[in-house]
């Protein structure tokens, strides 16, 4: 259990980030994009999306105009403070949430204020507002190898999703792998020839993992 006590491996196989472009509505006569290029996932960008889309919708709701109206002179500190509040009091977001979505408005600005530096001032108080603590997450466990062995034992041995469900674990045990870069696997991503290897393609990473299928292989 090597992996789970102390991490993943460094490789270095390097892999193709994920670019993404995201529409954002247009600000007055200035159309601004969210461009997502630090190998974020597809997901990652959609979170980001949503943030500044509900932003912008409060804006447009607390100024009174059309979201095609709203200019960049009405994204203030003192909105963005307002929306942070309605987030956790009005749609009872939790403290993660809120702090996810000031991290994306605080990009948001930054690229404001590269295409239009006059609005630094209203950056640098955004940039400023702090993010909350969140309660600590509970303390991460891991299975000892006669553990795993146990549960691979009370597998069901038949019926139709029995080969499936006991392939699936055994492969997120010997590789590593979290559950989103399984569903993320395809065909063309395994090598069956001795040996086995699998291309896993990490969440936040800028080097691709390389995992051995059979680097623990347990007598199942």
């Amino acid at each position: 259990m090597d992996y789970l006590k102390h991490g993943r491996a460094q490789t270095s196989d390097r892999h193709v980030s994920l670019r993404a472009l995201a529409p954002f509505r247009p600000l007055g006569s200035c159309a601004i994009p969210l461009r997502a290029s630090h190998y974020l996932r597809s997901a990652g960008v959609v979170v980001a999306r949503d943030a500044l889309a509900l932003f912008h919708k409060f804006v447009a709701g607390n100024t009174g105009r059309r979201l095609s109206r709203v200019s960049l002179e009405n994204l203030t500190c003192e909105r963005v403070l307002a929306f942070l509040k309605s987030l956790e009091e009005e749609r009872h977001n939790h403290i993660r949430t809120r702090n996810h979505r000031l991290a994306a408005l605080r990009t948001f600005f930054e690229f404001v204020v590269h295409r239009m530096p006059d609005g630094l001032k209203e950056a640098e108080r955004i940039a400023a507002i702090p993010t909350k603590r969140a309660a600590a997450l509970p303390e991460t466990r891991f299975l000892e190898r006669d553990e795993i062995k146990t549960l691979f034992d009370s597998l069901p041995s038949s019926g139709w999703a029995a080969l499936r469900d006991h392939a699936l674990l055994l492969f997120l045990y010997n590789t590593g792998a979290r559950v989103q870069e399984v569903v993320d696997l395809c065909v063309k991503n395994l090598e069956l020839a001795p040996p086995p290897r699998a291309r896993i393609f990490m969440a936040k990473a800028i080097n691709g993992g390389r995992a051995l299928c059979g680097r623990k292989r347990l007598d199942c």
